[in-house]
């Protein structure tokens, strides 16, 4: 939770920082609250790119062990 006074030094500080005033919902249920995960949506609408799904027989490259260092 950010205090609603910092939140222009937030918002400075990270490029492309949105600020999205909720009140009352609490550290759990902001995150279940409509309006505050469809601005999240709309926010990151575009930025993020999923890998397709795997079809069967195909492995991850997440599940490989790591290089030995």
């Amino acid at each position: 939770m950010v205090h609603i006074k910092s939140r222009a030094a937030v918002a400075h500080a990270w490029p492309d920082a949105r600020f999205h005033e909720a009140q009352g919902l609490g550290h759990q249920y902001i995150l279940r609250y409509h309006s505050v995960v469809q601005t999240v949506i709309d926010f990151l609408g575009g930025r993020i790119k999923f890998q397709r799904p795997l079809h069967a027989g195909e492995q991850s490259n997440y599940l490989q062990l790591a290089p030995p260092s």
